[in-house]
C-alpha cells in the first residue's frame, strides 16, 4: 500500500513539474475583465504591465505590444515574468501580426527580401510595378489596393511596398525597431526626415482602406485631397 501511495505521489509531482505556472490568453478578449483587476506593478524598460485580481491570487501580465497576455497564479512568478528577459513559452503562438514574416528580415538580407516581397506584392495585387511607380501606375495601385482583401499577408506586403517606395523616393535608409513582446523581435522601418523609424501599419486598417493612397504616402497629395477623391 505504501509503495502504491509513493508511486502516486511521484507521478503527481512529475505532472505538476511539467505544468506552467500560467495560462495564455488573447489580449483584449472576453476571457479577461480589466474591471476585476487593479494595478500591481510595471516594467518600463521591458514595456510590461502587471495587474492583480481584486479577490483572487491571479496576476495579469502583458506587454504593451502583443497579441497575448498571461494569467499567472503565483506572486513571485508574476514578478519574475514581469522583469525577466528570458524567453516565455507561448506554445508557438505569434505575438504580432506578420511576426513570422518580419522576424526573418535582417539588415543583411533586407535588400534580397525586398525583391521577394515586390514579386509577391505584384502577384497578390495583380500589378506589374517597381518601387518607383509612375503617377499613372500609382492610380492603378490605389485601385487594386482597394479591391483586394486586406488580410495579414496583404497588409504586410502593402506596408513593405509603401516603406520601400518612400525610402527610395526620398533617399531614406532602414532601421530596425525592437518590438518588446514577451519574446522580442526586430521590425524594419524607414528613417524619416526627423530621424525617426516609421512604418505605415498604423494607417493600413481594413475599415479605412478606401481612404488610403500611395500618392499620399509619397507626399504627392494631402489627406484632404484623398478624401475629396473618394467622394467623387
Amino acid at each position: 500500500m505504501r509503495n502504491i501511495f509513493l508511486i502516486l505521489t511521484i507521478l503527481i509531482s512529475i505532472s505538476l513539474m511539467g505544468q506552467k505556472p500560467y495560462s495564455i490568453i488573447k489580449t483584449n478578449s472576453d476571457e479577461h475583465n480589466p474591471l476585476e483587476f487593479i494595478f500591481f506593478d510595471s516594467n518600463l524598460e521591458l514595456s510590461r504591465v502587471c495587474t492583480k485580481h481584486k479577490t483572487k491570487e491571479i496576476y495579469y501580465v502583458r506587454p504593451v505590444l502583443g497579441n497575448y497576455a498571461l494569467y499567472v497564479y503565483d506572486k513571485d512568478e508574476a514578478i519574475r515574468i514581469l522583469n525577466s528577459e528570458e524567453p516565455i513559452d507561448l506554445e508557438g503562438k505569434l505575438e504580432s501580426d506578420s511576426q513570422e514574416e518580419i522576424e526573418k528580415i535582417t539588415p543583411e538580407n533586407i535588400d534580397q527580401k525586398s525583391l521577394e516581397f515586390l514579386e509577391r506584392f505584384n502577384k497578390k495585387f495583380k500589378l506589374n510595378v517597381t518601387y518607383t511607380p509612375t503617377e499613372e501606375e500609382m492610380d492603378v495601385i490605389d485601385e487594386r489596393m482597394r479591391k483586394t482583401v486586406w488580410n495579414k499577408e496583404n497588409i504586410f506586403l502593402l506596408n513593405f511596398y509603401w516603406m520601400e517606395a518612400t525610402k527610395r523616393r526620398f533617399n531614406f535608409s532602414w532601421t530596425f525597431r525592437k518590438i518588446k513582446t514577451f519574446n522580442p523581435f526586430y521590425e524594419p522601418e524607414y528613417v524619416d526626415r526627423l530621424g525617426t523609424g516609421t512604418s505605415y501599419y498604423t494607417f493600413l486598417r481594413p475599415p479605412v482602406k478606401k481612404f488610403m493612397s500611395i500618392k499620399w504616402a509619397l507626399g504627392l497629395i494631402t489627406s484632404k485631397e484623398v478624401m475629396d477623391n473618394v467622394r467623387k
